[in-house]
């Protein structure tokens, strides 16, 4: 995962770190991605996995 500005990423709840984050193992099904950019912006985003997938995701902001 990338973001353009970085942000702090929150996922299911739990801070992960700030972006980019890379290899991260993730359960299959529905998560919750709250990211929190350096200027205070918010963005909750909804991430469906599905079984054994590799999802690369990249926001712009």
């Amino acid at each position: 995962m990338n973001t353009l500005p970085w942000a702090r990423v929150d996922l299911d709840g739990v801070y992960i770190g700030n972006t980019p984050i890379s290899g991260r193992a993730v359960a299959a099904g529905e998560h919750r991605l709250r990211l929190t950019t350096d200027e205070g912006q918010v963005y909750e985003v909804t991430l469906n996995v599905n079984p054994g997938a590799n999802t690369r995701l990249v926001y712009r902001f």
